[in-house]
């Protein structure tokens, strides 16, 4: 065969590849998914802060969601920019006894989930073992919270004045005070709450006996 016909048929193989790709896209895209991942919460949250009242759909975040798993979705989206969701024991405890201590007394007894806030405004979330769906929103709620009130004052230009307890029983205040409302809409809106619907790790959950 020829190195033209060669090249015409790559050329075609290529061409009808990503046209079967894309159609998939697209129809990946149609689909409305009630169950919630880290992007989809994402989604639903950065539009709840907009104005602590707006709850998207499962249609309309379809409509957001991005199924391309390149590097540069995850920095536009912000879905690992700022929280690791799943840690364990060590990067939670930040080897520190004491430190692991503090975080369990910023919140509730009732609180099945820690967050933990470096001096570089990056945050780890992990899960009690007796975790349920709700809970896991709540843990993300919460880091929402945190970080909104970061970007008001980010650690970074005042790193000695730096306060993670602070900052954690602050944002608590608006997970107290939002997050009721926030979960009736989300019902509302048709999204599934339940254990089995809510994923937001990335690997293998990691949770902690407490």
């Amino acid at each position: 065969m020829r190195l033209a016909s060669l090249g015409a048929v790559a050329t075609g193989f290529f061409a009808l590849s990503f046209g079967h790709q894309f159609c998939t896209y697209l129809s990946l895209k149609s689909v409305t998914l009630k169950s919630l991942n880290k992007q989809r919460l994402h989604h639903v949250l950065e539009a709840f802060f907009e104005d602590f009242e707006t709850v998207k759909t499962p249609a309309q975040v379809a409509n957001d969601e991005v199924f391309i798993p390149l590097p540069f979705v995850d920095q536009k989206y912000g879905m690992n920019d700022f929280v690791a969701v799943g840690c364990g024991v060590v990067e939670i405890s930040n080897n520190s006894v004491a430190e692991f201590a503090m975080r369990q007394k910023c919140l509730s007894a009732e609180e099945r989930y820690i967050l933990r806030i470096d001096s570089n405004g990056k945050m780890f979330l992990s899960f009690l073992d007796s975790a349920e769906g709700v809970d896991l929103v709540r843990g993300m709620f919460h880091a929402y919270c945190a970080w909104n009130l970061l970007r008001v004052a980010p650690p970074n230009s005042h790193s000695s004045q730096f306060s993670e307890e602070l900052i954690i029983k602050n944002s608590y205040i608006s997970v107290n005070e939002k997050f009721d409302k926030l979960h009736q809409s989300m019902i509302s809106a048709g999204w599934q709450l339940h254990t089995d619907a809510v994923n937001l790790e990335e690997n293998r959950p990691i949770r902690l006996s407490v």
